[in-house]
Formats: C-alpha cells, structure tokens, sequence
C-alpha cells in the first residue's frame, strides 16, 4: 500500500512506500481541483481509496490491482492444494479401512462358509483392533461354542437315551421271566399245601413289580398296603419276634401321594431299630385327617435317638435342602422328605422325635387347606 497527503494546491506534502510511476505520480500532482477525474485514471491500475481532512489536505491510498489479484490467486492456490492434501488423506484413510474391513469381512465369509459345509471346529479370525467387526466375531465364537457344547449334550443325552432304552427292555424282559418263575414256585407250593409259602411268594412277588413299575404316585391304600407286605416278609423270617399295626382313615385311601413314602421308614426300622433277642418288636403305621391336616406317622419301640442326634436329623428335615445328610438312616428319610415336598411343596412338614415306648416316631404332616 502507498499513501499520499496532497495539499488543496496540487503538492505533495507526505508520501510512505512511494512507488508510483512517472506518469501516475504527475497525475497526483495535478490541479487539485481535478483530482476526481484524475482518480479515476489511477483506478485502471490501481485500488485507490481517498479522503480529505479538516484542513483541506487529499489523503490518497493506493494499492495495485496486479498485487491483490496475486495474493487472492495464491490464497485460491493454497487453499485448493490444502483441499487436495486433505481429500487425498480421506480417501487414503477411507480406502484403508474399507480395505481392512473387506479383508475381515471376507476372512469370516470363508470361516462361516465352512461352518455351514459341517466344519464345526472352525473359528471366526477376530480382529486386533477394538470395533464392530471384533465384537461381531467375538459374539460369533462364542455363539458356535455354545452350539458346540449344545450338540455334545445332545450327543450324550441320546447315548444316555439309548442306553436307557435298551436298560428299559430288559427289565421287561427280566421281570417278566422272574415274575413267571415266582408264579410258577407259588403255584408249587399251593399245590404241595404250602399256603403260607405261597403267600410269601405273592407277596414279595407284589412288592417287586411295585419297585419296578413306572409310575410315580399311587393311592394311600395302596402305600399301605405295600407297607404291610413289606412288614409280612420280614414277619415270616421272625414270626415269633416282629409285631405290625397299620390304622388308615376310610377319608385318606384314595388320597394320592408319592411312591415310596412308608417303606423306607419302616427299613430305617428293620436297619438300625430292631432288636431280635427281643420278642415284642412292634412297628405302628398310621394315617389320620383332622380337618384340612393330614398326619401319617411310623412308629416303633426300638432303639431311640440320641438328643443332638435328633436335632441334627430334624434341623435338616426343616431346611430347604434335600441332599441326604450324613449316616445310613437318614438317607430314607431325606428321600422321602425330597418327594413329598417335591408334591406338596411348603404344605408338607416331617419331624422326627422318640415316643413313649423308647422307640423313635416319624411324623409327616399334609396341610390341605393351604
């Protein structure tokens, strides 16, 4: 930029980075009151801006058009070199990480591929770089492991299946020529006269196809009654020296309930309670309703229980577990527990306590109303 302070006779009082030419310079100087057209020459080259002060002086500037039209140029220049760098970044960047996603995409194309020809065992590659495409082939693998463990239990299960299958014909087969074999003895010994044989046979012959039968519920009735046949084959060893009772409520004998509640109780007795120098062994089974409660209860005068014994047995029976607690005798009784809770859920309670003819009472007890 030049300035020039011309005063309001045509001379030039002040000049700063005076470069005009010959010609522009006498054009400044000229009439001052000509100064207007005079301007208008310089502006064919020049960007010219002028303005008078107080005390009449002409403050021109001038800057030539040639120099502004460079700078603008070059700023373009630069700035659409600046655009290229950068779009040439973006689009190296961009094709960079397409191009390792479509490496990646491709890699777990093929590794799907092969999973679905049968290839289990094959794995997705999962990138090293934290995004989308690793959380995808993370979640993939652990999808096909799971699909793997999945199709190893059903492998085993249909093993276990089949085992099952083939344990299932035969204990038809077996029971079946056993049940004909016992059939066939009580048939000999009714006709020998063997009465009391015969019904030994019966009734172990009874409670066999009970153990063995599918079901998993029976009638009241019926639990008693295969109690009392279990009771009459250990009587027929001892006849002399086992006593039994059983009192069942006409309301409770078509009362369902879960196979195998008595037996086991009236075995913990057999196991640990009875003794055979004695000649008054008695076992007690009874089932009565009192309003919407529901009590059976097996007792015994045999050996009693100790008192921390009882409390370690009947602290268990009140807990929510149902794995047997330690020692043989308790084994029937967590069993029994396990079933009857397993029907009667929060309903049921069982107990243990010694009776007044120093035997040992399992009581079970059935709320209805609840």
């Amino acid at each position: 930029m030049q300035v020039f302070v011309i005063s309001d006779v045509g001379r030039i009082r002040y000049t700063y980075n005076s470069n005009l030419s010959e010609d522009a310079f006498k054009t400044l100087t000229q009439d001052p009151n000509q100064n207007n057209i005079l301007l208008s020459v310089l502006e064919k080259k020049y960007f010219v801006k002028s303005q008078k002060n107080g005390n009449g002086d002409l403050i021109i500037s001038v800057v030539p058009k040639i120099i502004v039209y460079q700078k603008i140029a070059f700023n373009i220049l630069l700035f659409l070199m600046g655009a290229i760098l950068i779009d040439a970044f973006l689009w190296w960047s961009l094709k960079y990480i397409f191009h390792n996603y479509t490496i990646h995409l491709k890699s777990m194309t093929n590794a799907l591929n092969a999973i679905s020809n049968g290839n289990l065992k094959t794995r997705v590659p999962v990138p090293e770089e934290e995004g989308e495409l690793n959380t995808l082939a993370t979640g993939i693998n652990d999808m096909l492991n799971a699909i793997d463990q999945y199709v190893l239990q059903i492998y085993q299960l249909q093993l276990e299946q089949k085992d099952a299958n083939m344990k299932a014909l035969q204990s038809q087969i077996n029971p079946h020529f056993l049940y004909n074999t016992l059939e066939y003895i009580r048939m000999y010994a009714l006709n020998e006269g063997e009465k009391e044989l015969a019904n030994v046979v019966f009734s172990f012959a009874s409670l066999l196809r009970n153990n063995i039968s599918q079901e998993s519920t029976v009638t009241l009735d019926k639990e008693f009654e295969f109690a009392e046949k279990y009771i009459y084959l250990y009587q027929m060893r001892f006849p002399d020296q086992i006593g039994y009772q059983l009192n069942l409520d006409d309301e409770l004998k078509s009362m369902k309930v879960p196979k195998f509640i008595i037996q086991p109780l009236i075995e913990n007795y057999f196991k640990h309670g009875i003794d055979l120098e004695r000649f008054d062994n008695a076992v007690h089974i009874r089932a009565d309703k009192d309003g919407e409660r529901v009590e059976i209860s097996v007792a015994d005068n045999g050996t009693p229980l100790t008192e921390e014994q009882l409390k370690v047995i009947n602290d268990k029976l009140v807990s929510q577990e149902v794995k047997p607690i330690s020692g043989d005798r308790s084994i029937g009784l967590m069993n029994v527990k396990a079933r009857m809770t397993g029907a009667f859920g929060t309903n049921f309670k069982m107990f243990v306590m010694n009776n007044q003819f120093k035997g040992v009472t399992v009581k079970m007890q059935i709320f209805l109303g609840e």
